[in-house]
């Protein structure tokens, strides 16, 4: 009986070790507005945010190629408060020269790009958050120091009944 659990046990490893080895190897897809192929990646650093797609999704150029890049930590906005996502995106994201930083996930399930963008030095995920158009989405593996940013910036709107949380009641 030993035997069988240990060598079931020893499958189960042997698969999941196979399993992130692949994911590792695989390539993240490209947006879907880029036609370039998928051996020309988007990459970190210096950028051209040439247009704003909602509340939580900016269309760059890098190379003379487009994608759609989605904000990182950012769920996507809620009904009504879409309008105040993309509001406050277009006033903290002027179109012109942004820095992309990527974590972990690089990709979401529908090939869009994730990142944190930044512009003059700021954070541009912050401000659909800080003007309350939609919540801070966590995910295991990103990065705690800009998790805790987002959550402030969340908190902050929560706390001045900002968007979405104008009929929630404040934390304590």
């Amino acid at each position: 009986m030993r035997l069988v659990l240990g060598m079931l046990i020893a499958v189960g490893l042997v698969s999941w070790l196979l399993i992130r080895y692949w994911r590792a190897r695989e390539t993240p897809r490209q947006g879907r507005l880029s036609a370039a192929s998928a051996t020309q990646l988007l990459v970190a650093g210096d950028c051209e945010l040439i247009g704003i797609v909602d509340g939580r999704t900016l269309l760059v150029r890098q190379d003379e190629r487009e994608f759609e890049v989605r904000l990182l930590g950012v769920a996507p906005p809620e009904g009504p408060f879409a309008e105040v996502a993309r509001q406050a995106l277009a006033a903290e994201a002027p179109l012109g020269p942004a820095f992309l930083e990527f974590d972990k996930r690089r990709s979401a399930d529908d090939g869009t790009w994730l990142a944190y963008v930044h512009i003059s030095g700021r954070l541009v995920n912050l401000a659909p958050l800080r003007a309350g158009g939609c919540r801070h989405e966590a995910y295991p593996g990103d990065s705690l120091t800009i998790a805790r940013q987002l959550r402030s910036a969340e908190a902050s709107a929560q706390a001045e009944r900002l968007g979405l949380w104008q009929a929630v009641t404040a934390p304590e």
